[in-house]
């Protein structure tokens, strides 16, 4: 794969980028594209003095096993967004490490705060594929999550948000079961939901992110996605809805679900659309360790009667991403059956093997249930930045 090098001292000028969206106005956004130490430095010289820096990694696979980092973007509260491309030459050599450690030392420095959207894949890439843990992270998707509350959500619609994700019939009359448990939104979801102007991406670029030369509609898409972190951050502190203390704390052990190793990107039960039990808070007392995220949490996580079956205990995230497998694995067998029925008794453990596998209604009805599910791809996508 050949790249053209940059001039050793003349950075990629400075561009604006406008594109329409069917609903949204037009963005504008800044960016200067980083290939070369000396830009990297003029970078890192605007960004180190900053008490908050806005952060958004693009990469194939980025932080899960096999992937691999392509861009880091970076910006300020003003200025241009800095898109720096680890693939370039002077970066993607012996010596260029050495190169990218004034930038990974800000990532590291706990006084600058590095806000984000959903940064676990990114710090999982930054850690096992660098060996850098960040400091300072606050992540947005969390504020998104409690700022339901401050925008007066309560249970009926925090309920509402996990359909069509769970099926509706298997959250209907078991609002106790899904008390705590919240579907994620995707960095445009949240801009829409929010009434932030943005523009939705035509084209989903996932490996491409690593061919070179890069098209300057891809860098341009990266730094507007950062261009969106710094526009929500800037929404949500004047909306009052931010703890800076108590947002590190909980970012902190999010980022943390990716520490000890990279995930697989199809295990279904560490990436999924839900947030994960003991994240917006780390109850005290006796502590289970969930069977399926392997995760070991407070026992107010877990449902009462995993009480009565240590070995098979499945915290409530794990148990609706759960439910929601195997009414999919059901319909693919054109066999359904009322999961209601036997919610409790596969929650003991005390469900046969081949219980789930009872035809009750037929293959043609079986389809029409989907259809009135929607259980599209489309609609159960969040945004999370798996891949």
């Amino acid at each position: 794969m050949e790249v053209t090098p940059t001039p050793s001292r003349t950075a990629t000028p400075t561009r604006t980028e406008t594109r329409p969206d069917n609903t949204a106005a037009s963005i504008e956004v800044d960016y200067t594209y980083v290939t070369n130490e000396y830009v990297l430095e003029d970078a890192v010289r605007a960004l180190k003095d900053a008490s908050h820096i806005f952060l958004d990694c693009e990469g194939h696979n980025l932080g899960a096993v096999g992937g691999s980092l392509s861009l880091v973007n970076l910006a300020a509260a003003d200025g241009p967004v800095y898109v720096v491309d680890v693939l370039a030459p002077a970066f993607n050599c012996d010596e260029g490490r050495e190169v990218l450690d004034v930038m990974f030392d800000v990532l590291k420095d706990a006084a600058v705060k590095k806000v984000m959207f959903d940064g676990r894949m990114d710090a999982s890439e930054f850690m096992h594929g660098y060996g850098v843990e960040m400091s300072g992270v606050l992540d947005l998707q969390l504020a998104d999550i409690v700022s339901r509350g401050l925008r007066g959500e309560r249970q009926k619609q925090q309920i509402g948000r996990l359909v069509p994700f769970i099926h509706r019939k298997d959250v209907n009359g078991h609002w106790a079961d899904y008390d705590g448990v919240h579907r994620l939104n995707g960095l445009i979801k949240a801009m829409g939901e929010h009434k932030l102007p943005h523009v939705r991406r035509t084209e989903a670029y996932h490996e491409r992110w690593h061919a070179r030369p890069l098209g300057e509609e891809m860098i341009a898409a990266a730094a507007r996605d950062v261009h969106y972190v710094r526009t929500m951050w800037k929404h949500f502190v004047a909306q009052d809805w931010v703890r800076e203390e108590e947002l590190e704390a909980q970012s902190g052990r999010y980022a943390g679900l990716v520490r000890a190793m990279r995930p697989f990107s199809h295990d279904t039960f560490r990436c999924n659309g839900l947030l994960p039990q003991g994240i917006l808070e780390d109850l005290a007392g006796e502590r289970w360790t969930c069977t399926l995220c392997e995760r070991e949490l407070a026992r107010g996580y877990f449902l009462r009667i995993a009480l009565f079956n240590e070995g098979r205990r499945f915290c409530k995230t794990c148990r609706a991403v759960r439910m929601r497998k195997m009414r999919q694995e059901q319909r693919a067998c054109g066999k359904e059956q009322d999961i209601g029925q036997v919610r409790d008794r596969d929650a003991c453990g005390i469900l046969s093997a081949d219980e789930w596998q009872v035809p009750v209604r037929g293959r043609g009805e079986a389809a029409s249930e989907r259809s009135e599910g929607a259980y599209s791809e489309r609609e159960t996508q969040t945004g999370v930045n798996y891949l």
